[in-house]
């Protein structure tokens, strides 16, 4: 079993990104705290995964040949 996953399922890499974006937004005078990027990473990551399920599942209707 390959125990590896891509780079934008990482929690880590999401909730970095999602740290810099409240950085850029401090700047604008929005502020948000850190239960709030939480959760934005914990939706963004999962919504990732529902996004990857629909494009499988998109790709095999559209599929021009059968699964043998």
């Amino acid at each position: 079993m390959d125990n590896t996953k891509a780079w934008y399922l990482s929690r880590g890499v999401v909730g970095s990104a999602v740290a810099m974006a409240a950085d850029v937004a401090a700047i604008f005078h929005y502020q948000i705290d850190a239960s709030l990027q939480a959760s934005i990473t914990e939706q963004i990551v999962g919504g990732v995964g529902f996004v990857g399920g629909a494009l499988a599942l998109w790709g095999r209707i559209r599929a021009s040949r059968k699964i043998g």
